[in-house]
């Protein structure tokens, strides 16, 4: 995703202004004391706004709710200046960086890592020992590998780091340890390089007794605290530095430095904005370490044959229950650490979807807060229209002051049929009509506004022209400013139709023509259908291209000059899971995806084919692999039987997890080919973990088993189970179809795989297809 999904999020460049230049110059290059904003984009940049956004490579990322923070993998956050380059580390909340330092020396120096491990997600253990140490002004040494230095590090509601310190040579050893800290309580949108707005006031730090509070009185009427306690009381303690003098006695005796800090976001004066002052505590939901695998507030638990298999889904559970985030009393999946902790429609839905089999009430409140914040007046400066649903939601100053759009904002093309998709997906595996019932005048919008809204020109194709002066340009999930582009290279023109957009329409169709069914609306169920099949028929005259032998990746442009972008593109592939796709062109589509010279990555889907003037495999939408594009292209393949294909794309993005750093699946990775390189090429700039990038193998393996609920019916269907060669088997258990549940068990005997029902509610039918 782009900055404010990123990339893509133009400040006041409309398309004329998209071919001429503008400032990219760092916030390290502008003279921001004098309160100027400098222009910000870039036509030539990949990234406009975000253009200077901090290598995120070699660090660590922990999470608790809506607290995280993010370090060098020492847990060091260096001082930033002009020499030394600014960066995105830091500890966070609320849409603010509430430190922006945090460095740790022993006698003046760093001490040398030996062992960081963050596996949990909201604590980290370290290891670590000293260089060679100037002692008695220099007079002396003190030898390397003489200190250990053991640091735990823990997110509950504050961060807390305990240092304990063990000298392991003959002699008592007398040492100085330094902690330095700072904040200027940066926007989350100034540390991705957007240029400065308005600014409050950052005060003197205030030093009482063993404590320090770094203090920022906002723009937005907010103070915003860090407060740093110590245990014991430093030596000596000023507003940047804790200075510690401490005696380690010989023989390994544990010396201990307890550091907390706390942070606050306190509205001044009597307003209050129903969100939490400070982040809370016991939000940490740990999954359990057994051998059975599965997310913490579920009872559906699962384990399989390979270990090193197991360990890749246990680390996508971690992610998804460290993604969990609050607001107030809602809870949802933050997109993505570190830029994106932040309620993102298109984002919480898909994650939502990739994660129905194992916990169905994820998808019940994602749905519940969307319906909440549906729009509802028509708002250009929002990109708001009634019934649509948001794109994007922030919370911290530059959203307050009204200097992003984002409170919310509804640059999205696709969340609403999403939205629908994942209702009628949720239906499926809970018969939960009440849902339906309190959710039906938000259906009703959104369905209206597909028809009204989203197809201005009454053409029968779905849409999107960005309208805000500060909104994104593309506002399909590619919403980089560069994503959409002509078979010449050239940039799309608004307004754009794209391939996966109106596969998602039609799949919302079908799925509210079933509820509406379902619910004894017989009429409406078959006005849907019709509807569905109407999109169906101008979506193959409108796309379907003989010349290129695919589906075009969209139509774009203004009326009397719409053209059609003939390229090669994921977003063809995302079709197949729209189920859109014509039967009799569905082998083509796959040829598209699979061929190595075109999308196939080896590791996963490019975004872009290789074979277009536009591929770039390090360009964040066109050519970069992203997992959970390839999941749902691969599950669009296997509906359409091209069970092979979907086993070979679940293959390269398990074994792309396992080159990984904690067999993390990150936001995206470059687009190369496999034979280029023994393990996937970084992003620099991806987020880990992201939402949709966790939930992708978690989705595309109940696919490979054929799982598919009908909870109306009362039975679970079994259709084709395949399992790839390096799985023998797979048990899940505690799966639950309505108020009903089944043990499943599946093994593989060659190239046959079979499903084995070992327990089940005597009210639920499985049906098992080969």
């Amino acid at each position: 995703m782009p900055l404010a999904d990123g990339s893509g999020w133009v400040v006041g460049v409309d398309e004329q202004a998209q071919a001429g230049n503008m400032s990219t110059e760092s916030p390290a290059e502008r003279d921001v004391s004098a309160g100027q904003p400098a222009p910000v984009g870039s036509t030539s940049d990949p990234d406009p706004l975000g253009t200077h956004t901090p290598d995120l490579g070699a660090t660590t990322t922990l999470k608790s709710g809506a607290l995280f923070m993010v370090t060098q993998t020492t847990g060091d956050v260096p001082a930033q200046s002009a020499r030394t380059g600014h960066h995105g580390l830091g500890i966070y909340f609320h849409d603010t960086r509430y430190l922006d330092e945090k460095r740790m020396h022993v006698n003046g120096r760093p001490m040398t890592l030996l062992f960081e491990s963050a596996d949990l997600g909201d604590r980290c253990t370290r290891e670590l020992t000293n260089p060679e140490l100037p002692v008695d002004g220099g007079r002396g040494i003190v030898h390397k590998e003489t200190i250990g230095l053991h640091v735990d590090t823990s997110l509950d509601g504050q961060v807390r780091e305990v240092l304990t310190f063990r000298n392991f040579s003959r002699r008592p050893l007398q040492i100085t340890v330094t902690l330095g800290y700072g904040s200027d309580f940066d926007d989350i949108f100034t540390v991705r390089g957007m240029a400065p707005g308005a600014r409050g006031r950052v005060e003197e730090p205030h030093v009482e007794g063993g404590s320090v509070r770094l203090s920022y009185s906002g723009a937005d009427h907010h103070r915003r605290t860090t407060e740093i306690t110590f245990d014991p009381p430093p030596t000596h303690l000023s507003g940047n530095c804790a200075t510690f003098h401490l005696d380690l006695p010989p023989g390994a005796a544990p010396r201990t430095v307890d550091t907390v800090y706390r942070l606050t976001d306190q509205p001044m004066g009597d307003g209050q904005d129903g969100l939490e002052v400070s982040p809370n505590a016991g939000e940490n939901v740990s999954v359990e370490d057994s051998e059975h695998l599965g997310l913490p507030r579920s009872e559906v638990r699962m384990r399989t044959s390979n270990e090193l298999f197991n360990r890749v889904m246990r680390r996508s559970f971690v992610d998804l229950a460290m993604l969990e985030t609050r607001h107030g009393d809602d809870r949802f999946y933050a997109a993505g650490v570190p830029w994106y902790v932040a309620l993102f429609g298109r984002d919480s839905i898909i994650t939502a979807l990739e994660t129905l089999a194992f916990a169905p009430e994820v998808g019940r409140a994602t749905l519940d807060l969307l319906a909440r914040y549906q729009g509802r007046e028509r708002n250009p400066a929002r990109d708001e229209e009634p019934g649509k649903i948001l794109h994007e939601l922030r919370v911290g100053e530059r959203a307050r002051l009204g200097e992003v759009p984002f409170t919310p904002y509804y640059g999205s093309v696709d969340a609403t049929p999403l939205f629908l998709v994942l209702l009628g997906e949720y239906l499926q595996w809970t018969g939960d009509l009440e849902c339906f019932t309190a959710l039906r005048p938000h259906v009703d919008a959104a369905l209206d506004w597909l028809e009204r809204q989203a197809d201005p020109d009454a053409g029968g194709l779905f849409e999107y022209a960005c309208r805000a002066s500060d909104g994104l340009v593309n506002q399909g999930w590619k919403d980089s400013y560069n994503a959409i582009v002509d078979a010449d290279g050239s940039l799309a023109r608004s307004p754009i139709a794209l391939a996966e957009m109106q596969g998602y329409a039609f799949r919302a169709f079908r799925a509210m023509a079933n509820v509406c069914r379902v619910a004894g609306d017989e009429d409406r169920a078959t006005r849907l259908e019709g509807r569905a099949e109407q999109l169906r028929e101008t979506f193959e005259e409108s796309f379907w291209r003989p010349d290129l032998g695919n589906y075009a990746l969209a139509v774009h442009g203004p009326p009397g000059a719409r053209r059609v972008a003939e390229v090669d593109a994921s977003n063809q592939g995302q079709a197949l899971w729209g189920g859109i796709v014509a039967a009799s062109h569905g082998a083509a589509v796959r040829d598209s995806v699979m061929d190595p010279r075109r999308l196939n990555a080896g590791w996963g889907v490019r975004t872009l084919s290789q074979e277009a003037a536009a591929y770039n495999p390090f360009d964040y939408q066109t050519g970069a692999v992203w997992p959970h594009d390839s999941a749902m292209v691969a599950v669009g393949l296997r509906s359409y039987g091209f069970d092979d294909d979907a086993l070979e794309i679940l293959t390269g993005l398990y074994e792309a997890a396992t080159r990984f750093d904690l067999y993390r699946l990150p936001e995206l990775f470059a687009g190369f080919d496999r034979a280029s390189y023994g393990r996937p090429v970084r992003y620099p700039v991806a987020c880990n973990p992201q939402a949709w990038a966790s939930g992708s193998l978690p989705y595309l393996l109940t696919a490979v088993l054929g799982i598919v609920p009908d909870a109306f019916a009362g039975t679970l269907h079994v259709i084709r189970p395949r399992l790839p060669g390096w799985l023998d088997w797979v048990e899940i258990k505690k799966l639950k179809v309505g108020a009903s549940q089944a043990d499943l068990r599946f093994e593989r005997s060659g190239d046959l795989s079979l499903a084995v029902v070992t327990s089940k509610a005597r009210d639920l039918q499985v049906m098992i297809e080969y």
